[in-house]
């Protein structure tokens, strides 16, 4: 086995590696500040309902003003 193989190994089981432990290093650093992680879950939760209920309401309103515009042209 030539030294260019034996680095490309080398440098894929590192990057192997290195991918592994950013998941570790990321769980471990998400319960070190226990408060922080749970305001920040709850934030994007509360910004994924406040989007879902904005939606839902353009929704709403963009069918009423269908169906009166409709109803106005019956004629």
């Amino acid at each position: 086995m030539t030294d260019s193989r034996r680095y490309s190994r080398a440098k894929n089981a590192r990057a192997k590696d290195t991918g592994a432990m950013f998941v570790r290093v990321a769980w471990r650093n998400l319960w070190r500040r226990r408060l922080r992680t749970w305001m920040s879950a709850a934030g994007m939760g509360f910004a994924i309902f406040l989007v879902s209920v904005s939606m839902s309401m353009q929704a709403g309103s963009y069918d009423a003003w269908i169906e009166t515009a409709t109803s106005l042209m019956a004629g």
